[in-house]
């Protein structure tokens, strides 16, 4: 297993699994579930991160994940109340007139309310789809693309001659830590974050 899946099933994986029994952090689940989903699906659609407008190609992808999503408008609705509202705001945007909610009361991971305009996301059921699909498919999540930028590593660092070294996460595309003398050992520091 890479360090970067390792990374990946310890910064994530695991943390979202100890907070699944915790009703009132469903807004939290969602809150890391969302933004591991659009790099997934941004790798899937070639779409770079420095790209603001989402495509038509990735709301198709979102709706293969999510088939309860009907077309590409719908589609789009639900990435506006949910990823953008939670994201932006911490909380369900409203500038639509459709609603969202959250539940961990549905058997779907997600319900919609066609003739009221809601949806309804369970979040556990939500964070483990977009999990499993992410590790059956991680290469892709990983950067098989390269359109987004490479995966944070651990690793030591060290500011200057007189400053102590310190161990943190960083992104670098070499996997080098500039500036520090060594690189850590394989997966002695890969799932830890400082």
């Amino acid at each position: 297993m890479s360090d970067s899946r390792e990374n990946f099933d310890a910064w994530f994986v695991n943390v979202l699994e100890s907070l699944y029994p915790r009703r009132e952090a469903g807004f939290v689940i969602l809150m890391i579930a969302f933004p591991l989903l659009e790099r997934y699906l941004r790798q899937r659609v070639g779409l770079p991160a420095e790209d603001n407008r989402l495509t038509t190609n990735f709301y198709d992808e979102l709706r293969k994940l999510f088939p309860k999503l009907r077309d590409s408008d719908q589609a789009r609705a639900f990435w506006q109340i949910y990823r953008n509202g939670l994201l932006h705001q911490g909380t369900f945007s409203q500038k639509r007139i459709i609603y969202g909610l959250a539940s961990h009361d549905i058997s779907d991971t997600i319900y919609i309310d066609q003739n009221k305009g809601i949806f309804c996301v369970h979040p556990v059921l939500f964070a483990r789809q977009v999990l499993e699909q992410i590790r059956n498919d991680f290469a892709t999540y990983e950067g098989a693309s390269s359109v987004a930028p490479p995966l944070s590593t651990v690793g030591p660092y060290q500011f200057g001659p007189e400053t102590p070294m310190i161990v943190g996460t960083s992104v670098t595309a070499s996997g080098d830590w500039s500036g520090s003398p060594s690189k850590p050992p394989p997966g002695r520091l890969s799932s830890q974050v400082c």
